[in-house]
């Protein structure tokens, strides 16, 4: 009989599900879309039952595919941040509030005044934006106290799943770290709530323990729903921007340090060996512990990501042309209406196409888009440092080679990318392995991430000229139009206010 591990990761635009054996073969996969997420304007909210409803389907359809094997572990991700609230029952209070919901936006000016901004900046060594718990946590108690007098428990996806198989309220370190804790003492500590006026941090969160000892077994009521072994132990695994790097490679294989995911998010990483190691820069950066111990990872984790190349298809109300396009089109990728983290991070930024001219398309906009998103990449990883070496590439945009060919000759950097597109899954299966088998990653890894990777090579011809000069051009707009953010957010709240009146004011056709 094979023994198998079984990897679930509830991503924002999916729910995936994957069998693998020990050794890192993959058994079975199965994939659905995320039906549960709502946008409304800033409100961009997930409903927490039918998140654990897919879940458990996937997980049911995935079993019936491995009945003649012998499951071992299961191990859980899902997106990063947000507030996934439960009361004292266990049961959500209302639909979680995701990374993407922008209502704590309304929040920031007045923190930034009192220097409430910059004290949890020292203390965690990010500073919190519209998607960190603490704002979120923050916003109920301004515009639903009685959401926080109910709550029992302030969770985050993963750990909401976790609760749901098993009903345990567990979390690991590198959930919780970089918004409520000390980044030196890398320890929880009271400032982030006493700052904010919450309610002291033992009393908002799961109990935190080492990831490795971060299991429970299946319960009994999960078990028929899912078809799955009462018993079998479910681990609280990495973020999924963690797991993802790991399954590109990252902290495994020698010499692979950087990563950069362009999913809906676009997220670039540096893994580092020692704390001395950790730039300030820039704000919205955050510093979050490995799966192996005393290693991290410095994240920039941008709001706009792939979503970007949808958002422009949609203003051009037409489908992407086929190829690349170079133009004398710049934009500032920035379209989320919660503004961005990376490498700027403000709550005002937003997108901007300059340069356009008559006889300008699709193409080229969308081209104009990726340049603008590998410019993005290429400020992120100088922020973090310019030391030599290769970048994987993950994400949806990971299957796209000119978009790799783009990346490199921006980044001048070789760009490696894996021949699977489920990174995070394979990264998920790894962490699954080392708690069954024991043994450092990257010795686990030579077998798990034996694939050869299509490496990248950077461009030195005119393609790299133009991307050098038109990355001049970038920085000096993103400087220049920076500060006027702040005055163009007020005049779009005026817009649509005169907006409504003027609805309100139209006569009736007779």
């Amino acid at each position: 009989m094979t023994d198998a591990l079984l990897c679930l990761d509830s991503g924002t635009t999916a729910v995936k599900a994957a069998a693998f054996s020990l050794d890192g073969r993959v058994l079975a996969m199965e994939e659905m879309p995320n039906e549960a997420l709502v946008r409304s304007g800033p409100r961009v909210e997930q409903d927490m039952e039918e998140t654990r409803r897919a879940a458990f389907l996937l997980l049911a359809r995935l079993g019936a595919r491995l009945e003649d094997m012998r499951l071992r572990v299961l191990v859980l991700t899902g997106q990063g941040d947000g507030l996934w609230p439960v009361g004292q029952d266990g049961r959500p209070l209302g639909p979680a509030l995701t990374w993407l919901d922008g209502r704590a936006n309304g929040l920031l000016p007045e923190l930034e005044a009192q220097g409430t901004l910059a004290r949890l900046r020292q203390i965690t060594l990010s500073q919190p934006t519209a998607a960190s718990q603490p704002l979120q946590l923050l916003w109920l108690a301004r515009h639903e106290p009685e959401r926080l007098a109910a709550l029992g428990t302030a969770l985050r996806c993963k750990e909401w799943l976790l609760y749901t198989l098993t009903g345990e309220l567990l979390t690991e370190p590198s959930a919780v770290l970089p918004s409520w804790g000390d980044w030196r003492r890398q320890e929880l500590c009271e400032g982030v709530a006493e700052s904010l006026g919450l309610p002291p941090v033992a009393s908002l969160l799961p109990q935190v323990v080492p990831m490795r000892a971060c299991a429970a077994p299946l319960a009994a009521a999960a078990a028929r729903a899912t078809g799955l072994p009462a018993g079998l132990p479910v681990l609280l695994g990495p973020g999924d921007a963690q797991a993802s790097a790991i399954g590109l490679g990252v902290g495994v294989h020698p010499g692979l340090a950087r990563a950069s995911l362009f999913g809906t998010s676009a997220i670039h990483m540096r893994h580092l060996d020692d704390l001395a190691q950790v730039r300030e820069e820039p704000p919205g950066a955050m510093l979050l512990p490995f799966v192996e111990e005393g290693e991290y990872l410095r994240i920039l984790p941008a709001l706009n990501g792939a979503t970007v190349l949808r958002h422009v298809h949609d203003l051009l109300g037409q489908g992407r042309a086929a190829g690349f396009a170079p133009s004398g089109l710049l934009m500032l990728p920035f379209l989320e209406r919660s503004g961005e983290r990376a490498p700027v991070t403000t709550p005002h930024a937003s997108g901007a196409l300059v340069g356009l001219k008559a006889g300008d398309g699709a193409t080229e906009a969308m081209s104009a888009a990726q340049e603008g998103l590998a410019f993005a990449a290429r400020m992120s990883h100088a922020l973090m440092g310019n030391e030599p070496g290769p970048v994987a590439l993950g994400g949806g945009l990971a299957g796209d080679g000119q978009f790799a060919t783009l990346l490199a000759t921006a980044l001048q950097r070789p760009v490696r990318r894996n021949a699977t597109a489920h990174a995070g899954l394979a990264g998920l299966g790894l962490v699954g392995a080392r708690h069954l088998l024991g043994g450092p990653l990257s010795e686990l890894g030579a077998g798990w991430l034996s694939a050869e990777p299509l490496v990248t090579e950077p461009r030195s011809d005119l393609l790299a000229e133009y991307l050098e000069r038109k990355y001049t051009l970038f920085s000096a707009l993103l400087e220049r139009l920076a500060p006027l953010w702040p005055e163009m957010t007020t005049v779009a709240s005026m817009a649509g206010q005169l907006a409504a009146q003027t609805l309100n004011s139209l006569p009736e056709q007779g």
